[in-house]
C-alpha cells in the first residue's frame, strides 16, 4: 500500500490579494475600499463564467455571420447609414479591414455605399432590404435561443437581469473602445 502525503496548498491559490495601493488609478478616484474590491474581484469572476460559457454558444448562434459583420449590420440598421471611419472606430477596428468587411457585405447584397450628402468626396454605407431582413431573421433566432434559458430565471431575476444591462452596455463600449486604442477611463 502506497500512501502518498497529503496535497500542500498551492502557492499560487488563492491569489494574492492586490493591496488598495497598488489598484488602477480608476478605483483609488472612486475611492475604493477592500470591499470595493472584493466586489469588482467578485464581478470580473461572474464576468469571466459569463462569457466562457457564453462564447462557443454564440459562435453556432452567430454562425452565418462573423461577430463583427453582425454588429455592423445591427449598427445600421439602429443608427442609419454611416461612414466607413465611423463604423470602423465602433466596431476597434481599422478602417482598412472595414473596407474588407464592407466589401464582402456588399457582395452579399446586404449593406450598399451611397454618396455622403456632407462630403462629396466620401460614402456613407447604409443596409439594404435584405441586410434588414438578415437582422430581422438573426433577432428573431436570438429570441427564440435566449428563451429556454432565461425562462429558468424567476421574474425577479429577469427584472434583475434587465436591470443591469445599462451597465453591461456601457461595459461593451468600454471594451470595443479598448480594442480600437480609444482611452477606457473617463
Amino acid at each position: 500500500m502506497v500512501v502518498s502525503a497529503p496535497l500542500s496548498p498551492s502557492p499560487l491559490w488563492p491569489p494574492p490579494r492586490p493591496d488598495l495601493h497598488s489598484l488602477p488609478v480608476q478605483f483609488t478616484q472612486l475611492g475604493c475600499t477592500t470591499k470595493c474590491v472584493d466586489e469588482i474581484e467578485r464581478v470580473a469572476a461572474g464576468l469571466d463564467d459569463l462569457v466562457t460559457a457564453f462564447v462557443p454558444w454564440a459562435r453556432r448562434l452567430r454562425a452565418e455571420l462573423s461577430p463583427t459583420a453582425a454588429s455592423v449590420l445591427n449598427k445600421l440598421c439602429r443608427e442609419g447609414p454611416a461612414r466607413v471611419i465611423d463604423l470602423a472606430a465602433a466596431a476597434g477596428i481599422t478602417q482598412q479591414s472595414m473596407t474588407t468587411l464592407l466589401v464582402q457585405l456588399g457582395e452579399q447584397g446586404v449593406v450598399r455605399r451611397e454618396p455622403d450628402p456632407d462630403d462629396g468626396r466620401a460614402v456613407r454605407i447604409s443596409v439594404t432590404p435584405e441586410g434588414e431582413r438578415l437582422v430581422a431573421r438573426r433577432r428573431a433566432g436570438r429570441t427564440e435561443a435566449f428563451a429556454p434559458l432565461l425562462a429558468e430565471l424567476s421574474a425577479d431575476e429577469l427584472s434583475d437581469l434587465a436591470g443591469v444591462l445599462p451597465a453591461l452596455n456601457q461595459l461593451t463600449e468600454a471594451l470595443r473602445r479598448s480594442r480600437s486604442g480609444v482611452e477606457v477611463s473617463r
